[in-house]
């Protein structure tokens, strides 16, 4: 879930595939993100599918990628 600073609120559903590339815990991780809210100030969640991307180190810090599907 996440909300905002004025009490507005969206739920995230993610599902996603880890990639074993080494020792553990270095990998990738490849997934999506589908939002929903009755906020009208955040309707346009409603219509977003967010593609991303996680490269976790082996020192388990990791970079995130994320594009919103069009």
């Amino acid at each position: 879930m996440m909300l905002t600073k004025e009490g507005d609120a969206a739920t995230l559903t993610t599902s996603a595939i880890g990639i074993s590339k080494g020792p553990m815990p270095i990998s990738s991780v490849r997934g999506a993100t589908f939002f929903r809210t009755q906020s009208p100030k955040l309707a346009r969640l409603n219509s977003i599918v967010s593609i991303y991307e996680i490269e976790v180190n082996e020192d388990f810090s990791y970079e995130v990628t994320d594009w919103e599907w069009k």
